[in-house]
């Protein structure tokens, strides 16, 4: 039984895993539907000492036929503790649907000056 589920395991990593991989770039049409609206990290506790705000996090990700984001990674970032709400960005970000599922490249930018 060990020996069926750990080979079961090994086939579906080795057709399913890659399936990434048999995709193209997304065209540079393939836009958000609506403007991008970032969600933002909460401040630390101690509040922030600098007052200029500039990150960037740039992903990776799929998007498909009906123009909803799928397998989104962090590729780079300024700084981790944007990762996560640049991913919630991308994920809740609807584009314009391209033909067949594309691999689209793309950096979300968080600046904000504070008074």
């Amino acid at each position: 039984m060990v020996q069926q589920t750990f080979s079961f395991l090994l086939l579906l990593f080795a057709f399913g895993g890659n399936a990434e991989l048999t995709l193209n770039k997304c065209s540079e049409d393939i836009v958000p539907s609506d403007s991008l609206e970032l969600m933002w990290p909460g401040l630390p506790a101690g509040g922030v000492e600098e007052r200029v705000i500039s990150e960037s996090v740039a992903l990776k990700f799929i998007v498909n036929a009906e123009g909803v984001t799928e397998n989104i990674e962090v590729v780079n970032s300024t700084s981790r503790g944007y990762e996560l709400s640049a991913r919630r960005t991308i994920f809740k970000t609807r584009f314009i649907p391209p033909k067949v599922k594309c691999i689209k490249y793309m950096a979300v930018q968080y600046e904000h000056t504070f008074t």
